[in-house]
């Protein structure tokens, strides 16, 4: 990947788009939050030292359904269709990848909440467990740093 002059920050966003066209490791997705981030309205880490505690995160050997294995990169964000238990404007999201050590703990779960038009993560607390887990489509935005 040919670093641009001038790019900055948005290096480490293009580089995460490039490992999405190439690869369908959903771990990509697995990163977590800064002491100053309880929320966040992309799905790219804004720069790396945000996957400082994902050094045992795993693919699972086998990814089952198809459309757990591809993703793409759209105009309106990234598809991905995903594992989802929705509570209202909230949704607990699977990812196909899960911690080394909390192997039996089952898959990581992203937090996202919904409103109007758009989809936000957040790191503090968990969706309800109050509906039945579905397979749906979600575009998972990202931003341009500055």
């Amino acid at each position: 990947m040919p670093v641009l002059y001038g790019e900055g920050k948005n290096a480490f966003r293009r580089l995460q788009l490039e490992i999405i066209r190439t690869s369908n490791d959903q771990s990509i997705f697995a990163w977590g939050p800064t002491k100053d981030v309880g929320w966040s309205d992309s799905f790219l880490a804004p720069d790396p030292s945000y996957f400082r505690d994902c050094s045992d995160i795993n693919e699972p050997s086998q990814i089952p359904a198809e459309r757990l294995r591809t993703f793409t990169v759209t105009n309106d964000g990234i598809q991905i269709w995903l594992p989802t238990v929705t509570s209202g404007p909230y949704a607990a999201v699977k990812l196909a990848c899960r911690k080394s050590s909390s192997w039996e703990a089952g898959c990581t779960t992203l937090n996202l909440a919904f409103f109007k038009s758009s989809c936000f993560r957040f790191f503090d607390g968990q969706v309800p467990n109050s509906g039945p887990m579905e397979f749906k489509q979600h575009f998972l935005p990202y931003k341009e740093v500055t």
